[in-house]
């Protein structure tokens, strides 16, 4: 389902050490100190700017379709470089987002696991009528447009890789500069994975704290943005992330978001390995398909009493040992060796 281009990526790799090879080409895109150095934090912060501006304009916007746009830009910029969308200024790019999120993509992927052999069939009839017409023909499970843009993109950093070196897909054609669709496979992982969950994390969260009840969280909020002021900037309304990474309760408003609403609440599949484990006394055969999921995790009372409140407080706790348990138990972004490489 989560295949691209014929390739496996990071994310569906099978063995461990498959995963562990795959995951190194482009872990270093993902660290803190990549992602806040000024070719990229300038361009996330330039996003912002767009976005603010789209806001101080309309005065009744449809929030969700809006943060999603700006999540497409953001997360293409970084990962195709100059070919990455503009989706807040350009119209005619926005179907890429309806293809990533929209209700159009929830039903296809329901066939294709409810019935993946006719949705196989169909889709090996519809390849063999693309091959004789020399069209493209990877299956993706969002649709051809979106399938031709990742290919389409990274073909382009190819052309002239030292122009889009910063970028994920320039990275991964200088360790593997001659199978542009097993780079596609990887960015366009990058790509699905990212969209969806940042739009919805931010969208969740804006709305939460502008209800009424919430009134108090942004109040002490907006004081605390006043602490570093002067970074920012009065044209656009955006500051460097150097200067909000400083921010004790921004970053529990953040966490709180995510713990309360984690952007991807259902199970996480693995396989257990060959030879099987021993997991609480429970023999788990090798190859047995086990799971776990942010919700269940997320409301645990004994490590977040009173957990369906949304309460950026907990997170700003003097006690060290509840602090420690609860960050052992956050989960939107998985943990271990499998954990989402934005975690950080």
């Amino acid at each position: 389902m989560f295949v691209y281009y014929d390739h496996r990526n990071t994310f569906t790799s099978v063995h461990k050490q498959e995963h562990s090879t795959q995951k190194k080409l482009v872990a270093d895109r993902y660290t803190k100190s990549y992602v806040t150095k000024p070719i990229v934090a300038d361009m996330i912060q330039q996003h912002a700017g767009v976005l603010m501006k789209k806001f101080q304009q309309q005065p009744n916007i449809d929030v969700y379709k809006w943060l999603h746009y700006y999540a497409i830009d953001t997360i293409t910029n970084h990962v195709y470089g100059a070919y990455g969308t503009r989706t807040l200024e350009d119209e005619a790019q926005r179907d890429l987002v309806y293809d990533l999120s929209g209700v159009k993509h929830r039903s296809r992927l329901y066939f294709t696991f409810y019935f993946k052999d006719l949705v196989l069939l169909a889709e090996n009839i519809k390849h063999f009528y693309r091959w004789i017409r020399n069209q493209p023909t990877g299956f993706h499970v969002r649709g051809s447009r979106l399938n031709k843009y990742g290919l389409e993109s990274v073909k382009g950093v190819c052309k002239d890789p030292d122009i889009h070196a910063d970028s994920t897909a320039g990275k991964l054609y200088s360790v593997i500069p001659g199978n542009p669709n097993r780079i596609a496979a990887e960015c366009m992982d990058h790509l699905v994975a990212g969209v969806d969950t940042t739009g919805d994390a931010m969208c969740i969260l804006m709305w939460r704290i502008s209800t009424p009840e919430y009134r108090h969280v942004q109040e002490k909020l907006f004081l605390e943005l006043l602490s570093v002021d002067g970074e920012f900037d009065p044209r656009s309304g955006t500051a460097p992330i150097t200067a909000l990474d400083k921010l004790p309760y921004l970053e529990a408003v953040i966490m709180e978001g995510l713990r309360w609403r984690a952007p991807v609440p259902m199970s996480l599949f693995r396989m257990c390995p060959p030879g099987g484990r021993i997991v609480e006394g429970h023999h788990i055969p090798g190859g047995t398909t086990v799971s776990c999921q942010a919700y269940s995790l997320h409301r645990i009372p004994q490590v977040f009493p009173d957990p369906d409140k949304y309460d950026p407080e907990r997170w700003l706790t003097q006690d060290k040992d509840q602090l420690s348990e609860m960050k052992a138990h956050f989960w939107p972004f998985s943990s271990g060796a499998r954990t989402c490489l934005g975690h950080k």
